[in-house]
């Protein structure tokens, strides 16, 4: 699969750095250290830090060095994408991890056919192929939110707080005392607060299952176009899909907060409990 790169500018510094720490760089610089201690003289060291001087300041400024450091720098993104998205895969619970690997796989498919060319559209698919892993990474974050969502939703039930709700309520319609009218509008305010809660994060889990769906269908839809002579508007549709798809992760971003917020509370009730035993 082709990966992430990085379509980033080299900064000086980083040109800098890469250029000094090149492998051959570097063996020539101990080459020259090593020869000067073997001769005992000074000139094989000064040619070796006068050549060094000439390589950081006209080599490393070269059109050819900064294809290369790019190349390496992309490398090294790419690398460091995957073992992330691989680690990533790997939290994944049994079918969303089947489902992502069966995604993934017809995902080389496509970039297999890309590569020998054996459809008309593939010249213009090469073009896109890099767009897949877009929707591969989309696809395992957002099925690391809905496995948080999972987690929460079996935890809480809308039954039980509809029961809180109708008998909180049955309470305040009964109670005279001030403070406990007070008392009873504060939990039946929280508890119509965690029941639009408990709902919005249930629609959110049901977003993310169709979207989950969308990304698989698009994987399909882009290898069909590809094995289809005559389909020329497959880039517009994976623009849109991958589009979709990044909307979707970024509406997701609030629910990722509401979690986290659940989560700090849940562990500091834990801990209050755990004091007051």
């Amino acid at each position: 699969m082709a990966s992430e790169g990085t379509g980033r500018r080299l900064s000086p510094k980083e040109l800098y750095r890469r250029a000094f720490l090149n492998q051959y760089n570097l063996i020539f610089l101990g080459g020259s250290g090593l020869w000067s201690m073997t001769t005992q003289s000074w000139i094989p060291l000064l040619v070796g830090v006068g050549a060094e001087i000439l390589w950081m300041v006209l080599g490393a400024d070269t059109d050819k060095f900064h294809g290369w450091a790019h190349r390496q720098a992309t490398a090294e993104a790419a690398a460091s994408s995957k073992a992330a998205l691989d680690e990533a895969v790997e939290k994944l619970q049994g079918k969303t991890k089947d489902r992502f690997r069966a995604l993934r796989a017809e995902a080389e498919e496509i970039e297999k056919l890309v590569r020998e060319g054996s459809s008309t559209n593939a010249s213009v698919a090469g073009d896109q192929a890099g767009k897949l892993d877009q929707l591969l990474r989309t696809f395992v974050r957002l099925a690391e939110t809905r496995a948080r969502l999972s987690a929460f939703l079996d935890q809480t039930s809308e039954k039980e707080l509809l029961k809180e709700i109708e008998r909180d309520t049955q309470r305040l319609e009964a109670a005279e005392e001030t403070a406990l009218r007070t008392s009873l509008e504060r939990s039946l305010d929280l508890a119509n607060k965690r029941l639009a809660q408990f709902r919005s994060l249930r629609s959110s889990h049901e977003a993310i299952d169709i979207q989950l769906a969308n990304i698989e269908k698009s994987v399909r839809y882009l290898k069909s176009c590809i094995l289809t002579p005559g389909t020329d508007d497959f880039s517009q549709e994976l623009d849109d899909l991958i589009e979709g798809a990044h909307a979707a992760e970024l509406a997701q971003a609030e629910t990722n907060e509401m979690l986290n917020d659940l989560r700090r509370v849940r562990a500091a009730s834990a801990e209050r409990s755990s004091v007051s035993r």
